[in-house]
């Protein structure tokens, strides 16, 4: 008799311990804005921000959403799986996410204007690779010369500046302004 209560008891005592061994998965919905916003972590980049449709306030999310990629001007739904990070990497938050799905996208329209504010001009701010101009990694076009060259120009300063852009469908973003 004592044999297999001590065998139950283990076979007991061994489905709890696989149980809270388990790593708890959390599915949310998020609302992710049309346009990124100014950040620093460790570095300074453009990150996305969200709105969880449980809370009712505005986040920033650093980093990328596992197997999603947001494109600028589209105001997107959407269910993500969000889980704990062990570890991140410097540049990155504690909480990971991968995209469950998408529920619904609506861009903006063509023609939106959107200001970026506060941006730093780090070395990594504005620059041109392949005669494309880019900010904070992302492709982008100038309203007109003077606009890209002052910005070169301020490239690595560390001036804070506020960014006019526009929204222009399949063609992408303009910097039109700076101030």
């Amino acid at each position: 008799m004592k044999k297999i209560i001590a065998a139950i008891s283990c076979a007991l005592l061994a489905g709890c311990l696989s149980d809270t061994s388990k790593d708890e998965h959390e599915q949310e919905t998020w609302t992710i804005e049309p346009f990124p916003v100014f950040c620093v972590g460790v570095m300074p980049s453009l990150c996305m921000k969200y709105s969880n449709i449980d809370e009712n306030e505005s986040i920033l999310f650093y980093g990328e959403i596992n197997g999603y990629s947001h494109k600028w001007g589209a105001h997107d739904r959407v269910l993500v799986t969000v889980y704990d990070v062990d570890n991140p990497d410097q540049d990155e938050g504690a909480t990971g996410a991968t995209i469950v799905r998408v529920i619904d996208s609506e861009p903006v329209e063509v023609g939106t204007l959107h200001n970026l504010e506060n941006v730093t001009m780090y070395e990594t701010a504005f620059y041109i690779d392949d005669e494309q101009h880019h900010l904070y990694g992302y492709p982008v076009q100038c309203a007109n010369q003077p606009v890209c060259d002052d910005l070169l120009a301020m490239n690595g300063s560390n001036s804070i500046v506020n960014l006019s852009l526009e929204y222009l469908g399949d063609e992408g973003i303009r910097v039109n302004s700076w101030y």
